[in-house]
Protein backbone atom coordinates (compact mmCIF):
# COMPACT_ATOMS: atom_id res chain seq x y z
CA UNK A 1 0.00 0.00 0.00
CA UNK A 2 1.36 3.03 -0.71
CA UNK A 3 1.60 6.21 1.73
CA UNK A 4 2.15 9.09 0.20
CA UNK A 5 4.74 11.58 0.84
CA UNK A 6 4.58 15.47 1.09
CA UNK A 7 7.33 17.41 0.09
CA UNK A 8 7.18 21.05 0.88
CA UNK A 9 9.63 22.80 -0.60
CA UNK A 10 8.35 26.76 0.36
CA UNK A 11 11.06 27.41 3.13
CA UNK A 12 14.01 25.90 0.66
CA UNK A 13 12.80 28.07 -1.80
CA UNK A 14 12.71 31.18 0.21
CA UNK A 15 15.99 30.43 2.01
CA UNK A 16 17.52 29.72 -2.03
CA UNK A 17 15.50 32.90 -3.01
CA UNK A 18 16.95 34.98 -0.02
CA UNK A 19 20.14 33.82 -0.46
CA UNK A 20 20.03 34.47 -4.02
CA UNK A 21 18.85 38.37 -3.45
CA UNK A 22 21.63 38.48 -1.00
CA UNK A 23 24.17 37.55 -3.50
CA UNK A 24 22.89 40.02 -6.02
CA UNK A 25 22.76 42.44 -3.47
CA UNK A 26 26.11 41.98 -2.17
CA UNK A 27 26.89 41.77 -6.02
CA UNK A 28 25.53 45.08 -6.45
CA UNK A 29 27.85 46.54 -3.45
CA UNK A 30 30.94 44.93 -4.74
CA UNK A 31 30.37 46.36 -8.29
CA UNK A 32 29.76 49.65 -6.65
CA UNK A 33 32.50 49.75 -4.58
CA UNK A 34 34.62 49.14 -7.73
CA UNK A 35 33.37 51.55 -9.52
CA UNK A 36 33.95 54.04 -6.47
CA UNK A 37 37.73 52.77 -6.25
CA UNK A 38 37.70 53.25 -10.14
CA UNK A 39 36.31 56.52 -10.00
CA UNK A 40 38.70 57.42 -7.05
CA UNK A 41 41.81 56.38 -8.89
CA UNK A 42 41.02 58.31 -11.73
CA UNK A 43 40.44 61.22 -9.74
CA UNK A 44 43.77 61.45 -8.39
CA UNK A 45 45.01 60.32 -11.15
CA UNK A 46 43.33 64.02 -12.51
CA UNK A 47 45.24 65.25 -9.90
CA UNK A 48 48.87 63.99 -10.35
CA UNK A 49 48.52 65.07 -14.22
CA UNK A 50 47.52 68.52 -12.68
CA UNK A 51 50.51 68.47 -10.25
CA UNK A 52 52.76 67.56 -13.06
CA UNK A 53 51.18 70.06 -15.36
CA UNK A 54 52.74 73.23 -12.77
CA UNK A 55 56.11 71.36 -12.33
CA UNK A 56 56.49 71.29 -16.14
CA UNK A 57 55.02 75.33 -16.29
CA UNK A 58 57.72 75.70 -12.92
CA UNK A 59 60.86 74.45 -14.56
CA UNK A 60 60.25 76.10 -18.23
CA UNK A 61 60.27 79.04 -16.27
CA UNK A 62 63.05 79.09 -14.74
CA UNK A 63 64.75 77.93 -17.92
CA UNK A 64 63.40 81.32 -19.53
CA UNK A 65 64.63 83.32 -16.66
CA UNK A 66 68.31 81.28 -16.69
CA UNK A 67 68.89 82.41 -20.18
CA UNK A 68 67.58 85.85 -19.83
CA UNK A 69 70.27 86.54 -17.24
CA UNK A 70 72.87 84.84 -19.30
CA UNK A 71 72.04 87.03 -22.65
CA UNK A 72 72.41 90.15 -20.21
CA UNK A 73 75.39 89.23 -19.08
CA UNK A 74 76.52 87.81 -22.82
CA UNK A 75 75.56 90.86 -24.85
CA UNK A 76 73.93 93.30 -23.39
CA UNK A 77 75.11 94.37 -19.35
CA UNK A 78 76.98 97.56 -19.79
CA UNK A 79 81.08 97.44 -19.75
CA UNK A 80 83.45 100.45 -19.10
CA UNK A 81 85.09 101.75 -21.96
CA UNK A 82 88.82 101.39 -22.05
CA UNK A 83 91.10 104.21 -21.86
CA UNK A 84 91.79 105.99 -24.92
CA UNK A 85 95.17 105.11 -26.05
CA UNK A 86 97.00 108.00 -25.80
CA UNK A 87 96.31 107.58 -22.24
CA UNK A 88 97.96 104.14 -21.68
CA UNK A 89 101.15 105.03 -20.77
CA UNK A 90 103.91 102.41 -21.75
CA UNK A 91 105.90 101.32 -18.79
CA UNK A 92 109.58 101.95 -18.94
CA UNK A 93 110.74 99.10 -19.25
CA UNK A 94 108.41 98.77 -22.50
CA UNK A 95 109.93 101.54 -23.85
CA UNK A 96 113.10 100.11 -22.88
CA UNK A 97 112.80 97.06 -25.00
CA UNK A 98 111.10 98.55 -28.05
CA UNK A 99 113.21 102.03 -28.38
CA UNK A 100 115.88 101.17 -30.73
CA UNK A 101 118.36 97.93 -31.63
CA UNK A 102 121.36 99.87 -30.45
CA UNK A 103 120.55 100.23 -26.75
CA UNK A 104 120.17 95.72 -27.19
CA UNK A 105 124.10 95.98 -29.24
CA UNK A 106 125.28 98.41 -26.25
CA UNK A 107 123.66 96.10 -23.77
CA UNK A 108 126.18 93.56 -24.33
CA UNK A 109 129.01 95.28 -25.54
CA UNK A 110 131.94 96.56 -23.64
CA UNK A 111 133.07 100.21 -24.21
CA UNK A 112 136.50 100.41 -25.51
CA UNK A 113 139.10 103.12 -23.92
CA UNK A 114 140.13 105.75 -25.95
CA UNK A 115 143.78 106.12 -25.16
CA UNK A 116 143.85 109.53 -27.09
CA UNK A 117 140.92 111.40 -25.14
CA UNK A 118 142.01 114.47 -23.85
CA UNK A 119 141.68 115.62 -20.18
CA UNK A 120 138.94 118.23 -20.88
CA UNK A 121 139.26 121.21 -18.17
CA UNK A 122 136.47 123.65 -16.87
CA UNK A 123 138.00 126.41 -18.13
CA UNK A 124 137.54 124.66 -21.93
CA UNK A 125 133.80 124.86 -21.82
CA UNK A 126 132.77 127.72 -22.92
CA UNK A 127 134.85 127.52 -26.03
CA UNK A 128 133.61 124.25 -26.78
CA UNK A 129 129.89 125.44 -25.89
CA UNK A 130 130.41 128.06 -28.53
CA UNK A 131 131.75 126.33 -31.36
CA UNK A 132 129.19 126.20 -34.37
CA UNK A 133 129.14 122.63 -35.57
CA UNK A 134 129.30 121.13 -38.76
CA UNK A 135 127.33 118.02 -37.81
CA UNK A 136 124.79 117.45 -34.97
CA UNK A 137 121.45 116.40 -33.88
CA UNK A 138 118.71 116.92 -31.55
CA UNK A 139 117.98 114.22 -29.05
CA UNK A 140 114.94 112.46 -28.69
CA UNK A 141 113.96 111.22 -25.20
CA UNK A 142 113.52 107.44 -25.25
CA UNK A 143 111.80 107.36 -21.59
CA UNK A 144 109.00 109.87 -22.41
CA UNK A 145 110.08 111.90 -19.02
CA UNK A 146 110.15 114.91 -21.22
CA UNK A 147 113.98 115.54 -21.24
CA UNK A 148 115.21 116.77 -24.35
CA UNK A 149 119.23 117.99 -25.72
CA UNK A 150 121.45 118.45 -28.76
CA UNK A 151 124.76 117.04 -29.82
CA UNK A 152 127.48 118.62 -32.40
CA UNK A 153 130.78 116.83 -33.31
CA UNK A 154 133.39 118.83 -35.39
CA UNK A 155 137.32 118.05 -36.27
CA UNK A 156 139.05 121.46 -35.36
CA UNK A 157 142.76 121.65 -35.85
CA UNK A 158 143.29 117.24 -36.12
CA UNK A 159 141.11 117.39 -32.56
CA UNK A 160 137.90 115.39 -32.39
CA UNK A 161 135.02 117.96 -30.55
CA UNK A 162 132.10 117.10 -28.99
CA UNK A 163 128.85 119.39 -27.06
CA UNK A 164 126.40 118.19 -25.71
CA UNK A 165 123.40 120.23 -23.92
CA UNK A 166 120.18 119.04 -21.89
CA UNK A 167 117.17 120.45 -20.54
CA UNK A 168 114.54 119.31 -18.06
CA UNK A 169 116.38 115.66 -16.68
CA UNK A 170 114.83 114.31 -14.29
CA UNK A 171 116.84 114.71 -11.04
CA UNK A 172 119.45 112.53 -10.34
CA UNK A 173 118.79 109.86 -7.16
CA UNK A 174 121.72 109.45 -4.82
CA UNK A 175 123.99 106.69 -6.24
CA UNK A 176 123.36 108.12 -9.91
CA UNK A 177 124.77 109.74 -12.57
CA UNK A 178 124.30 110.38 -16.24
CA UNK A 179 126.83 109.64 -19.02
CA UNK A 180 127.31 110.29 -22.59
CA UNK A 181 128.43 107.81 -25.20
CA UNK A 182 129.66 107.86 -29.19
CA UNK A 183 128.63 104.83 -30.84
CA UNK A 184 129.66 103.30 -34.12
CA UNK A 185 127.35 100.41 -35.55
CA UNK A 186 129.50 98.26 -37.96
CA UNK A 187 131.68 97.29 -36.27
CA UNK A 188 130.01 98.06 -33.33
CA UNK A 189 132.32 100.42 -30.96
CA UNK A 190 131.29 102.28 -27.93
CA UNK A 191 133.30 105.38 -26.34
CA UNK A 192 132.12 107.10 -23.45
CA UNK A 193 132.24 110.43 -23.48
CA UNK A 194 132.31 110.78 -19.60
CA UNK A 195 129.82 112.26 -16.96
CA UNK A 196 127.43 115.34 -17.19
CA UNK A 197 129.09 118.45 -15.89
CA UNK A 198 127.72 121.72 -15.19
CA UNK A 199 128.21 124.26 -17.34
CA UNK A 200 126.14 128.05 -16.82
CA UNK A 201 123.31 126.45 -14.62
CA UNK A 202 123.40 123.66 -18.08
CA UNK A 203 124.07 119.72 -17.76
CA UNK A 204 126.45 119.40 -20.83
CA UNK A 205 128.42 116.54 -22.11
CA UNK A 206 131.78 117.71 -23.60
CA UNK A 207 134.71 115.43 -25.28
CA UNK A 208 138.00 115.79 -26.92
CA UNK A 209 140.44 113.54 -28.40
CA UNK A 210 142.89 113.14 -31.02
CA UNK A 211 141.54 110.34 -32.59
CA UNK A 212 138.86 110.85 -35.58
CA UNK A 213 135.82 110.03 -34.27
CA UNK A 214 133.20 111.04 -36.72
CA UNK A 215 132.25 107.54 -37.42
CA UNK A 216 130.36 107.19 -34.39
CA UNK A 217 127.48 109.03 -35.16
CA UNK A 218 124.77 108.17 -33.01
CA UNK A 219 124.82 109.77 -29.25
CA UNK A 220 123.58 108.25 -26.13
CA UNK A 221 122.66 109.04 -23.03
CA UNK A 222 122.33 107.01 -20.07
CA UNK A 223 121.40 106.90 -16.67
CA UNK A 224 124.38 104.76 -14.41
CA UNK A 225 124.20 103.29 -11.16
CA UNK A 226 127.77 104.32 -9.03
CA UNK A 227 128.26 100.34 -9.18
CA UNK A 228 131.54 100.42 -11.07
CA UNK A 229 130.06 98.77 -14.01
CA UNK A 230 131.65 100.17 -17.05
CA UNK A 231 129.06 98.91 -19.72
CA UNK A 232 126.30 101.25 -20.46
CA UNK A 233 123.15 101.19 -18.60
CA UNK A 234 119.31 102.39 -19.45
CA UNK A 235 118.48 105.05 -22.29
CA UNK A 236 117.85 107.90 -21.31
CA UNK A 237 118.17 110.31 -24.84
CA UNK A 238 119.54 109.54 -28.11
CA UNK A 239 120.13 111.11 -31.74
CA UNK A 240 122.19 110.45 -35.08
CA UNK A 241 124.67 113.14 -35.55
CA UNK A 242 124.23 113.94 -39.27
CA UNK A 243 126.15 116.72 -41.65
CA UNK A 244 124.21 120.40 -41.35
Amino acid sequence: MDIPITVHHDKDENQNNESTEQNTSNGDGNDNHHADEHHGHEHEHNHDDKQGGLSRTSIIAIVVIVVAVAVYFLFLRPTQPLPPVDEQQPSDEIVQDAMSDIATEMKDASPSADIKAITLQQNFLSNIADIEYTSSSTLVDVTNKGASGTVGAQIIDSVYHLFASFKDLPALEEGFFYEGWIVRKDPLDIVSTGALMKHNEKDVNAYLSKTNLLDHVTYVLTLEPDDGDPAPAKHVLEGEITSN
